[in-house]
């Protein structure tokens, strides 16, 4: 080669090298920012997954977990679903991998009894019971970071990176996500895999692709997997896909209507497929009769009716399905439960069926209000800014979606604040808009939504680990909450191992009395007991859970292998506990009561019941004799509307 064209050739070469040396050094600062931006929202969903281990090896298990984890673990030993069929399988089958590896004793006597069945687990396994529950929950934890994740992305593509970390955070520092985020049940499962069907929906309406349709059949079908609140996607999706499509029917380069109905019937049939295999094609094609236990008397019993006498299966019975047995016999076991005349509290009034405002009240009392002050600053900003709001369509469709699963919930007399959990991704989802005062630099709005956001992590964090009990500043906190929403909403069982901590740092509290409201025998965890007295309050240790000073129809463990009353309609075996100050407490769900001779008398005396005298032993006769005792029985027998409630 000659001189030249060296020459040439090294110049053009440098020159070039320049030229792309000046582009990689332009697109370093982005490139670094992209990396931080990763970091942070790994850092945060790392911290939300340590919280979520952390609470799941300190809580007892709850009132549902026992039975929940007993199925999983029969549906991969023997591919069955009809223990617990009210319930779905993936949540339960995911709880129980990593359990089958620690090989748990069983017992599957009384199938499909899914009382007998919990009992059943708890006995076989003893006190490794709660080790077990512990592994089974960190097999969930994935699902909550999975809902985190979805928030992340839906929120930061709607409104920017800083409302994507905004809905993060919303997400993995909210009480009630961190209450259930670990628990063997499928109220998380739901969430998560709800707003990632939701978002991949939305993602194939706003541009129809098979890819995208393909996406979204098979996280629809794992949302229907996680519980039956999400079937009502299957009349919504093709009514929002026919809205969507009309308004944008002008828009140049869309699919033609035929194409794009033909991926949501692929969509669809993708979704009910993942159901099919979810439950194995057990009894997949089989007609409705034999789905709901029509052929077999004691197939679809739920210990009561057989659900084969409720709602449409009249007529469609002889119909062939192309749906799980178990999943037809799940839903119709829902029915029947939501039926029932089940007793409900709301405010401190009890009467039977829900109630249509149940889950708004739940959301102003049991969500932190600085969250509450976000969604209402966005619903404010989306109103009065553009630059708040993306496409009317896209807010259309997120509302749509939040409105349909809260009704859908709220027309169940069977009601519980966490049914309304698929709910709050939704919620955070719009409240994140507040994120973008700092791109649209207004530092005044910016300070404020970062103040709330703020607000709420302290105000979580303040009452964790006992976020279940977690209450707002509205409603009193922790401590008060639960005269507004009790069971699941404030006690479900959960805080057995806080007091077993009591319990040891208190040799002195012998012998000790506890009326428990949960699954679990607090023996397995040590503590040895009996039931508090029904004649009355007595000297000594005794300790109630907040759900039995609402729900006095309810059974206990008795402290000697068998399950004892609290009390039965119309007689209030441990009402007197009203009119006593907890000396302590465990967790916000066990009171403890430190009872002396004269508080004892002091209630007596207002109950006019015989006084006891000093050193008089429980069970010993007192000096009322049959007067009192008669006193007593006339109280007791006294219809409970006028039972008098101190509190």
């Amino acid at each position: 080669m000659d001189g030249p064209f060296l020459a040439r050739a090294t110049c053009m070469f440098a020159g070039r090298s320049t030229k792309m040396g000046g582009r990689w050094l332009q697109a370093l600062p982005r490139f670094d920012r992209e990396l931080g931006r990763q970091g942070l929202v790994l850092m945060v969903l790392g911290i939300h997954a340590g919280l979520l281990a952390w609470i799941a090896a300190q809580w007892s298990p709850v009132m549902d977990e026992p039975i929940h984890l007993a199925a999983g673990i029969r549906f991969w030993q023997t591919g069955h679903s009809n223990l617990d069929r009210g319930n779905t399988p993936l949540f339960r089958a995911v709880a129980a991998l990593p359990v089958l590896m620690a090989k748990p004793a069983v017992d599957w006597r009384n199938v499909p009894n899914t009382h007998g069945c919990s009992r059943d687990f708890l006995v076989a396994n003893g006190p490794r019971s709660f080790w077990l529950i512990t592994l089974g929950r960190w097999a969930c934890i994935p699902f909550s970071i999975l809902g985190g994740y979805f928030c992340y992305r839906w929120a930061r593509q709607w409104y920017g990176d800083a409302a994507g970390m905004t809905a993060l955070v919303l997400w993995c520092f909210s009480p009630n996500i961190i209450a259930h985020g670990h628990l063997i049940t499928g109220d998380m499962a739901a969430t998560s895999l709800g707003v990632a069907a939701c978002f991949t929906f939305w993602r194939w309406l706003d541009a129809p692709s098979w890819s995208k349709a393909a996406w979204a059949g098979v996280f629809w079908g794992l949302a229907e997997l996680s519980k039956f609140v999400w079937f009502v996607l299957y009349p919504l999706w093709p009514v929002m896909w026919v809205m969507w499509r009309w308004l944008h029917r002008r828009e140049p380069g869309r699919p033609s209507w035929f194409r794009e109905a033909a991926q949501l019937l692929v969509m669809g049939l993708l979704s009910v497929w993942v159901i099919n295999l979810g439950y194995g094609f057990e009894g997949s094609l089989d007609r409705f009769r034999r789905h709901v236990g029509a052929d077999e008397p004691t197939a679809g019993r739920i210990e009561g009716p057989p659900v084969a006498q409720t709602g449409l299966t009249a007529w469609i019975k002889f119909l062939p399905l192309p749906l799980p047995k178990d999943y037809v016999g799940g839903i119709g076991e829902v029915q029947y439960r939501s039926d029932q005349d089940i007793q409900r509290h709301l405010r401190g009034e009890v009467r039977p069926g829900g109630r249509w405002h149940f889950y708004l009240h739940g959301i102003l009392l049991k969500e932190p209000v600085a969250t509450l002050l976000l969604v209402a600053l966005a619903t404010v900003l989306a109103v009065a800014s553009a630059k708040y709001r993306t496409d009317w369509r896209r807010e259309a469709f997120l509302l749509l979606c939040g409105s349909a699963v809260l009704c859908s919930v709220s027309l169940v007399t069977v009601q519980q604040f966490r049914y309304a959990l698929p709910v709050f991704p939704l919620l955070f989802i719009w409240a994140s808009r507040t994120g973008r005062a700092w791109e649209n630099q207004q530092p005044a709005l910016g300070v404020l939504a970062a103040g709330c956001l703020l607000w709420t992590v302290v105000s979580s964090l303040a009452v964790y680990p006992h976020s279940l009990s977690y209450f707002n500043e509205w409603a009193g906190g922790p401590r008060d909450g639960h005269w507004y929403l009790p069971e699941s909403n404030a006690d479900w069982g959960q805080d057995v191992l806080y007091l077993k901590k009591w319990y040891d740092a208190h040799p002195q509290a012998r012998p000790f009395h506890l009326a428990y409201f949960g699954k679990i025998d607090p023996r397995l965890a040590g503590i040895e007991f009996s039931l508090p007295p029904q004649d009355g309050p007595r000297p000594g240790w005794h300790a109630l859970s907040v759900q039995l000073l609402k729900y006095r129809d309810r059974e206990a463990p008795d402290g000697k292998g068998a399950i004892g009353h609290t009390g039965r309609a119309g007689t209030e075996y441990h009402d007197y506990f009203l009119d006593l100050q907890p000396a302590a407490m465990a967790g916000y769900s066990i009171y403890i009561y430190h009872v002396t001779l004269e508080e004892a008398n002091q209630v007596r005396a207002a109950a006019r019941l015989p006084l006891l005298r000093p050193g008089q032993t429980e069970g010993e006769p007192n000096r009322g004799g049959a007067s009192g005792a008669l006193e007593w029985l006339k109280k007791a027998l006294r219809p409970p509307h006028q039972v008098e409630n101190t509190r």
